[in-house]
C-alpha cells in the first residue's frame, strides 16, 4: 500500500482546510472545536497521512460497516500536527527526515474516519493551559507514541478523544473508550478495546431496552450495561448514585430509610478515587505480598545424610 504525505501551513486558510478535512465538508461542531484547540496549542503545520489503517476504525469496520448494504471505505486519514513549520523536512533524504521529525515540536494527531455520522476518530492532542484553579487529573492522561516515516513521535500527558458515530456506539461507549484508553496506555493491566468491542460487551446479553435501537446499544446504555462493559474489559467498577454538586446545602436528597447510607456528592467522591493512585497501590500491595511470601517460604532443602 502506497502512503501519501501532504503538508500545509495552519494559517487562516489552512485552518479552514483542516476544519473541512475533519468534518468531511459537513456541519460538525466537534471539528470546529478541535481546530480551535489545535490552534490554541500553537500548531503551525499539518501533515496528512493517507491511506492510514487505524486499529479502532478497522474493528468497527469489521463489526458493522463491512456488512452494511452500502460500501464504506476501510481506510482512514491521519493528520499529524506540529508547533513549527516542517515543510522543509519532507524534502530531505529519508534518513534526515527521520531525525528532523523526531526533533520537531509534535502536538498530536487526529484520525479522520470515512463516515458522515462521526468523522473524527482516535485523537490524541496535548492539553491546553487551563489557567489558574483548573486541573486535569493524571488518571485521565497518558503518554502516547506515534510512528511517522520511521520516526517515533511522542505526545506526553495527553488524553484521547473520539467522536461517537451513532452506528456502533453512542456517547456512553465513547466515554468508556476515553476513560479506559489512558489506563491501558499507562498500566497495561487491561486489554485494548475498540468502540465495537465495548458495545459487544455491554450488549451481551441483549435485553429489551437495548433492542429499542438497531444495532443494539447504538441508542445508548444504562448503568447496568456500562457496568457490564467495564467488567468485561477487566475493570472493577464501583457504582453509586450521586446528588448534584451545585448548591450542596440546598440539594434535596431523596428520602431514604434510616439505615440507608446517605448519598455522597459527585465531585469529592469521584476526585477521591481519581487521586487515590489505585493502580500504583495495587502494584505496591502485590510487591509487599510477594515479599511476605518470600519471608514465609522455607529456605532451600538441605540434603539429608544417608547412613549406609
Amino acid at each position: 500500500m502506497h502512503v501519501n504525505l501532504k503538508g500545509f501551513r495552519l494559517d487562516p486558510s489552512g485552518a479552514e482546510r483542516l476544519k473541512n478535512l475533519l468534518s468531511g465538508g459537513r456541519s460538525n461542531t466537534c471539528a470546529a472545536g478541535l481546530v480551535d484547540h489545535v490552534l490554541s496549542l500553537g500548531a503551525q503545520h499539518a501533515i496528512v497521512e493517507e491511506p492510514y489503517i487505524d486499529q479502532d476504525y478497522s474493528s468497527d469496520y469489521v463489526t458493522f460497516y463491512a456488512g452494511a448494504f452500502r460500501d464504506y471505505p476501510r481506510h482512514t486519514k491521519r493528520v499529524h500536527l506540529f508547533a513549527e513549520d516542517v515543510s522543509g523536512h519532507l524534502a530531505k533524504p529519508l534518513a534526515e527526515q527521520q531525525a528532523a521529525l523526531h526533533d520537531a515540536a509534535y502536538v498530536g494527531f487526529i484520525v479522520v474516519r470515512p463516515i458522515a455520522q462521526g468523522s473524527i476518530g482516535r485523537t490524541v492532542l496535548l492539553f491546553p493551559d487551563l489557567g489558574p484553579g483548573l486541573t486535569v487529573r493524571k488518571a485521565a492522561r497518558a503518554d502516547f507514541k506515534v510512528h511517522l516515516l520511521g520516526s517515533t513521535l511522542e505526545v506526553k500527558s495527553a488524553a484521547p478523544f473520539i467522536q461517537q458515530d451513532e452506528r456502533v456506539g453512542s456517547c456512553a461507549q465513547a466515554s468508556i473508550w476515553m476513560a479506559a484508553r489512558p489506563v491501558h496506555e499507562r498500566h497495561r493491566r487491561t486489554g485494548w478495546f475498540s468502540i465495537a468491542e465495548i458495545t459487544r460487551l455491554a450488549t451481551t446479553p441483549t435485553d429489551a431496552e437495548l433492542s429499542r435501537s438497531l444495532p443494539a446499544g447504538s441508542g445508548g446504555l444504562n448503568p447496568i450495561h456500562i457496568i457490564r462493559a467495564l467488567r468485561g474489559m477487566g475493570h472493577q467498577p464501583l457504582f453509586d448514585y450521586f446528588v448534584a454538586d451545585e448548591e450542596p446545602a440546598k440539594a434535596k436528597r431523596p428520602k431514604a430509610k434510616k439505615a440507608a447510607t446517605p448519598q455522597p456528592l459527585a465531585g469529592p467522591a469521584i476526585i477521591r478515587y481519581l487521586d487515590s493512585g489505585l493502580p500504583g497501590s495495587w502494584r505496591e500491595d502485590r510487591a509487599c505480598h510477594h515479599r511476605r511470601r518470600l519471608r514465609r517460604s522455607p529456605g532451600p532443602a538441605v540434603p539429608q545424610r544417608r547412613h549406609l
